[in-house]
């Protein structure tokens, strides 16, 4: 199976815009795995129907710099309502006959329902719409909830909640997933980006449960503290602890953290590898 990472940055990715901060900085002068857009993630099934998860805003030029063909995909995962993870899902809605696009085959689009009421109030292209269509010759809109499992092509997917939009000090309470991806070759994949520090009870137990291939985590932050909504540096490396995965890969990096040198460093020890953009893992 072969994976890539067309995006490894937090919402500001790296270097932010106009940031002078020394991370900025340092990816302005030396450039390489420094340089970060917003994260997704890119997975070729064996049926053809590939798979992406999240949309960020700057979804086509990271597609093409990983020399994938955005024709390709025929299904997309949404994690949640946030700007750097959906804004790019406004190419998909913008598709109509009468704007003169072709399209060889429909997307099915998955994710929680505040992810798709949030999209409702910025991609209504015709102010006459009452609402946000869910099915279109382009398109259909499929809202999925936690811990409860669907099939897509070859793969099992379980979305998992993970706190990042259930903080206390806030009194949000809109959904954020992880996924499970199960092949039917057998092979686990965990997409865990987005990841609060108390991640839920009964995504832990879930994932304890499972003999995961490859894990993805989230590492925002250098250190933060112990309420974030995101992962830091030890958050990432106790989940390696906890979950035992064959391999696990950060990404979802801010400007707050290290740079892509100083973070190998870091993790290679723990036997965890820094994503960048742009990687290709196969399993």
């Amino acid at each position: 199976m072969e994976i890539i990472l067309p995006g490894t940055g937090a919402n500001e990715c790296i270097p932010a815009f106009r940031c002078k901060c020394l991370i900025c900085e340092y990816a302005r002068h030396n450039g390489g795995r420094n340089i970060r857009q917003n994260s997704s993630l890119f997975i070729k099934t064996r049926t053809g129907s590939h798979l992406l998860i999240d949309m960020p805003p700057q979804i086509l030029t990271s597609l093409r710099n990983s020399n994938i063909d955005d024709t390709s995909i025929s299904n997309v995962l949404l994690t949640h309502r946030h700007e750097d993870h959906i804004l790019g899902s406004r190419y998909l809605f913008q598709n109509v006959t009468e704007k003169g696009f072709i399209q060889s085959n429909k997307v099915n689009l998955y994710m929680p329902e505040s992810a798709y009421k949030s999209m409702s109030g910025k991609f209504l292209f015709n102010k006459d719409t009452p609402d946000f269509k869910k099915s279109t010759d382009y398109y259909t809109i499929n809202i999925i909830t936690s811990y409860s499992s669907f099939k897509i092509s070859d793969f099992t997917i379980t979305p998992l909640e993970t706190n990042h939009l259930k903080l206390k000090k806030t009194g949000n309470n809109d959904e954020s997933f992880g996924y499970i991806i199960e092949s039917d070759e057998g092979q686990t994949i965990v997409y865990l980006l987005d990841a609060a520090k108390n991640i839920p009870l009964k995504t832990i137990e879930i994932l304890k449960s499972k003999e995961i291939d490859l894990l993805f985590s989230d590492c925002t932050y250098r250190e933060t503290e112990i309420y974030s909504s995101h992962l830091d540096i030890k958050g990432a490396i106790k989940l390696n602890d906890t979950f035992n995965p064959v391999k696990m890969i950060i990404s979802h990096i801010g400007h707050q953290n290290m740079n892509h040198e100083e973070l190998e460093r870091k993790m290679v020890p723990y036997g965890i590898e820094v994503g960048f953009d742009g990687m290709t893992i196969i399993i």
